[in-house]
C-alpha cells in the first residue's frame, strides 16, 4: 500500500513511519526546510521525501498523488514545542492553518478517492 503521512518527523510520526515501513508499505511524506530528516536511514527505501506544509494546496496535491491512504499527524504551531499554554501562538493563526489546512487536506483526499485519518484520539476514515 503506497500511505501519504503528514507530521512524519514528529513525535507521532516517526513511530507510525517505523511500523507502516516495517509492514512492507511504501510511504511519501512533507518535510519543511527545518524538518529533522535523521533517524529513517533503516527505513529509506520506503520512504519518498517531499517539500510541503500544512495550508499548501500545491504540496496537498502533490503527496496525494497516487496514495491510497492518508495519515495525518501534523500539527503546525509557533513556539516552544509543549503544550503550555500560550505556546501556540494567536489562537486565530493557529486553528486557521491547523483546522482549515486539515479539512482541506481531508477534502483533497477523498476527492482523489483515497482514505483518510487523523491522530487525533478517535481516527476518522473518509470514504
Amino acid at each position: 500500500m503506497r500511505i501519504a503521512i503528514t507530521g512524519a518527523t514528529g513525535f507521532l510520526g516517526r513511530y507510525l513511519v517505523r511500523q507502516l515501513a516495517e509492514a512492507g508499505h511504501q510511504l511519501c511524506y512533507w518535510h519543511r526546510p527545518v524538518s529533522g530528516r535523521g533517524g529513517f536511514e533503516k527505513q529509506a527505501d520506503a520512504i519518498e521525501w517531499l517539500p510541503g506544509s500544512l495550508g499548501d494546496q500545491t504540496a496537498v496535491r502533490d503527496l496525494i498523488r497516487g496514495v491510497d491512504a492518508v495519515v495525518h499527524a501534523a500539527v503546525q504551531w509557533e513556539g516552544p514545542r509543549n503544550r503550555g499554554r500560550g505556546s501556540h501562538g494567536a489562537p486565530d493563526v493557529f486553528l486557521g492553518v491547523n483546522l482549515t489546512s486539515s479539512l482541506q487536506l481531508f477534502q483533497a483526499a477523498f476527492e482523489a478517492g483515497g482514505r483518510a485519518s487523523s491522530s487525533s484520539r478517535r481516527a476518522r476514515s473518509m470514504r
